[in-house]
């Protein structure tokens, strides 16, 4: 068998590294179909990337591949990097969302044959016309207001209730199957589909057609899955649908701890469930790589739970509450001018970029942002409330800029990374010549504009008409990416959020050692820093006053234990014991019920 990938040096150190721990050897020796439960810090991306390299060396010949897939763009980009460095090419297999895999290796060459009727070619709507199409079916169906109290159910519904065209999809809740069925009717007449219907259509064609199981398993003999418990009941379903029978060989890790989308339709279950299937072994991975002891017991706290994980790390760890009598202004004002110094001075390597602030939405990382300018800490903020929308495009961009800034001396980003995702941000079936220009174009550009002090609405100028306005692709699941490169153009305009900010703090958006990180509770899966800081842990606001049902209650659980896993050696909690509407009326209902119960948990006994 002619191998796709050949291992090196770095391959054979990290499989030395796994020797080590019994559970991730467990992994790298499985022949099977492996479900891999992994706790916070626990090396599973390294032992999954490890494991796809040496599947990709030992079972999968070309032309066939191994197919990767996880829930976010942040997700990908770090599996990427991780296989990068153990010298697995980016051709040598495909990593990308779900929606991603589906959308490319599903929907587009097989729905047309199959009798779905859909767009030729395809387009997937932008935000604002599903807004559109949305509201205008609600307002018909509803009347007015309907739009704003509808849209997230539907959509939840859309994603958790697979069964088209049995009574059961309609008996659950007549009002929104009716309301699922006229959107996506709308979109149809329009020629679109939603990121939903990537997932949903995809699910459909590979349960009702063996065809499609076996083409798929002819070009995937291996599907490896990360983050399963952020993924949903469509991608399950397919996930077994392909595991029967021996179709698809799968690899499957995450957390149900960790599952904090059900927003999105994630149900933590569902991993649980595929452990426990007699074709699966079920793997755990109990020990802790990233934080000290203390962290770890306390993280178990957080989450009102013992799960036994044991840290790796001798290091010592550091839990602290500060009360902050005046409100988020107060704790925004105490994090900027007294936790964050007081952390870097305990540690002389210890560096902004080592420091992340977490918080429950946009309007409180406003008041933590409006802090860190009046202080003077230079900042990345990552939530709704950013100056532009974090997408896969963007992100590059901001890689791009992070190379000419200086990270051209380092290879960090390395430049072939940046060709290879530009690639793939072009538009399909590029002759090998067409994709050499662009090539040529995007080295010429990066490398003729290295000066980190230039400004940005300048480089962004430039970069515009040397490459982007002819060489992003503005069809399929690209569609929205013109839309956020306009936003991130006008937000470096007079008058924006970006003006005359030098190329080198644009490329600290991408994250950097001078830079603090304003981070949501959702998007700080996957990351971590030697110190967190979650504000707002107030009864009311964190959990917020709407979460009361069970369900509710014990996902917000799940987002503060994700939380207080980011960080390896310190975690600070602040709280000011109400919250306040938007009139200014305070609420004065304590700290936070999961601070207490820390609080609580932690106290020594007697």
């Amino acid at each position: 068998m002619s191998a796709r990938y050949r291992p090196g040096p770095a391959y054979f150190a990290a499989t030395a590294d796994l020797r080590a721990n019994p559970g991730q050897w467990e992994v790298f020796e499985s022949e099977g179909n492996c479900a891999v439960l992994a706790g916070p810090g626990s090396g599973k991306t390294k032992c999954l990337t490890v494991k796809i390299a040496r599947m990709l060396a030992e079972d999968v010949a070309p032309p066939r591949e191994v197919a990767c897939v996880t829930y976010s763009t942040e997700c990908v980009r770090e599996l990427r990097r991780r296989l990068d460095g153990l010298g697995v090419r980016s051709r040598d297999l495909f990593v990308g969302t779900v929606h991603g895999f589906c959308f490319h290796h599903i929907v587009r060459p097989f729905a047309q044959l199959a009798g779905v009727r859909l767009g030729d070619p395809i387009r997937v709507a932008t935000e604002t016309e599903q807004e559109t199409h949305f509201a205008h079916v609600a307002q018909r169906l509803r009347g007015g207001g309907a739009a704003q109290q509808f849209r997230l159910p539907v959509q939840r519904y859309r994603r958790t209730m697979l069964d088209r065209g049995r009574r059961a999809w309609r008996a659950r809740d007549p009002d929104l199957a009716e309301l699922a069925e006229a959107y996506e009717t709308s979109l149809r007449k329009a020629g679109l589909v939603d990121f939903e219907d990537m997932v949903l259509v995809a699910q459909q064609l590979v349960r009702e057609h063996e065809w499609v199981r076996a083409a798929l398993a002819a070009r995937f003999p291996v599907l490896a899955v990360d983050e399963y418990q952020d993924l949903g009941p469509a991608l399950h379903r397919i996930v077994t649908d392909l595991a029967d029978g021996g179709v698809v060989r799968v690899l499957a890790v995450g957390d149900p701890d960790q599952s904090i989308y059900g927003f999105t339709g994630s149900q933590p279950r569902l991993l649980e469930e595929l452990a426990r299937r007699e074709d699966f072994i079920r793997v755990v991975l109990p020990f802790n790589y990233r934080a000290a002891q203390s962290l770890v017991d306390a993280a178990e706290a957080a989450l009102g739970a013992e799960r036994g994980y044991e840290a790796r790390s001798r290091a010592a760890g550091m839990v602290e509450e500060h009360y902050c009598p005046e409100g988020l202004r107060d704790q925004a004002e105490q994090i900027c001018r007294e936790i964050i110094p007081a952390a870097l001075a305990r540690d002389p390597n210890r560096q902004l970029g080592d420091i992340a602030i977490l918080y429950t939405d946009k309007n409180v990382g406003a008041v933590i942002a409006e802090a860190a300018e009046e202080a003077g800490l230079p900042y990345q903020r990552i939530d709704k409330g950013a100056p532009y929308p974090k997408t896969p495009f963007t992100r590059w961009v901001e890689a791009c800029a992070a190379w000419c800034a200086g990270g051209w001396c380092v290879a960090e980003p390395r430049l072939s990374e940046l060709i290879g995702e530009w690639q793939g941000f072009g538009p399909e079936g590029l002759s090998d010549v067409q994709r050499h220009t662009r090539t040529l174009q995007l080295v010429a550009f990066l490398s003729a504009n290295t000066d980190q002090d230039r400004p940005l609405l300048n480089w962004l100028r430039e970069f515009y008409h040397s490459c982007l306005k002819d060489g992003l692709d503005t069809g399929g699941l690209r569609a929205g990416e013109t839309d956020a490169l306009r936003l991130l153009a006008k937000a470096a305009m007079p008058g924006g959020a970006l003006e005359g900010i030098p190329l080198s703090r644009f490329a600290g958006n991408r994250g950097s050692p001078d830079h603090v990180n304003l981070v949501t509770l959702f998007s700080a899966k996957g990351l971590e820093f030697d110190v967190v800081v979650i504000m707002g842990l107030d009864e009311g606001v964190f959990p917020n006053w709407n979460e009361k049902t069970p369900d509710a209650v014990a996902e917000a659980r799940r987002r503060f234990y994700v939380a207080f896993t980011r960080a390896k050696r310190e975690v600070h909690l602040t709280y000011s014991g109400f919250n306040e509407n938007k009139y200014g009326r305070r609420f004065r209902n304590g700290p936070s019920q999961f601070l207490l119960e820390v609080r609580e948990r932690l106290q020594p006994v007697g």
